[in-house]
């Protein structure tokens, strides 16, 4: 005891042992502050993770549907607007604005049932399509039809939620055209010039070229 009481001479011994007590509570104290800090680092940490996760799974589980415009089937100078869900849910309520599609003329066999198209409400599954006609350039004994060769097409549609999303896409087909690959249709036929043989040259053309569409 004698060291205790010479720590503690002059003062009363129960003075001591409540300076003791405080100051142990004080150490007490300020290890359970380190301790909510840590604990409240801690769940800031783990709710930043669920944010980051709970986001990454809303993009990869919501719809994306995706305009592009590529060589049509009816021949050279033709073009297609092929709309696909790249999404893993499904897209509803599409409707788009185009800007460049007027009736060009009393001929033009796109505009007003494209219009008709893209007026309507559309509704896509995950990984469905639709191609439609979209353009025909002017060539010798074809007049122009659809959209201009340069428009802009703004895409909007909701997810099963109804969450909102849009998308703008612009096209050139003066600029695609020049470097577009087209399928041939087969060579010419050099023989037979009876009727038969000429329908069955032409078939054999728009079949190949079909084919080469396929892998678009």
């Amino acid at each position: 005891m004698t060291g205790w009481v010479k720590i503690v001479e002059g003062v009363p011994v129960d003075a001591a042992l409540a300076w003791v007590a405080a100051i142990a509570a004080a150490v007490t104290a300020l290890a359970t502050i380190g301790l909510l800090v840590g604990a409240v680092g801690t769940l800031t940490s783990a709710r930043r993770q669920l944010s980051l996760l709970r986001a990454q799974a809303e993009r990869e589980g919501r719809p994306y549907v995706v305009a592009e415009v590529v060589p049509g089937f009816h021949g050279a100078g033709s073009w297609d607007l092929i709309v696909r869900n790249y999404g893993r849910t499904s897209a509803r309520q599409i409707t788009y604005t185009v800007e460049g599609l007027t009736k060009k003329n009393p001929e033009d066999h796109i505009a007003t049932p494209l219009a008709s198209y893209l007026e309507s409400e559309r509704w896509l599954a995950p990984g469905a399509r639709e191609r439609v006609m979209w353009r025909h350039d002017p060539a010798k004994g074809i007049t122009e039809s659809g959209v201009d060769a340069r428009s802009t097409v703004r895409v909007r549609y909701r997810d099963e939620l109804g969450t909102p999303f849009s998308d703008t896409f612009v096209f050139d087909t003066g600029v695609l055209g020049a470097i577009a690959p087209v399928p041939t249709t087969g060579p010419e036929a050099t023989s037979g010039a009876d009727k038969p043989m000429r329908n069955l040259a032409h078939a054999l053309r728009a079949i190949a070229s079909h084919i080469g569409e396929l892998r678009r």
